[in-house]
């Protein structure tokens, strides 16, 4: 899933996957503050699980990454209207 406001839905976002889903399911939270090692590191655990989440901000996650096991993206967008 991947997210636009780093505060405001991605902490939560996170919060609310990682308790709903099974003890035994990998969940993983990525924003501008986590280091690039350590963004290549989940991705590498990521293309190895079967059922592994990554909850991400849309400036993380948007373009360049690759991760060959990969079934879903849900884009979270913000829409104004006016």
């Amino acid at each position: 899933m991947l997210f636009q406001l780093v505060e405001k839905h991605g902490k939560n976002l996170h919060e609310i996957i990682k308790e709903k889903a099974a003890d035994d399911r990998k969940v993983f939270y990525i924003f501008g503050g986590v280091e690039a090692d350590e963004r290549e590191a989940i991705r590498g655990i990521v293309e190895k699980e079967k059922d592994a989440i990554i909850v991400a901000s849309y400036g993380t996650f948007s373009t360049g990454v690759n991760i060959k096991n990969l079934h879903n993206i849900i884009l979270q967008v913000r829409l104004r209207v006016e």
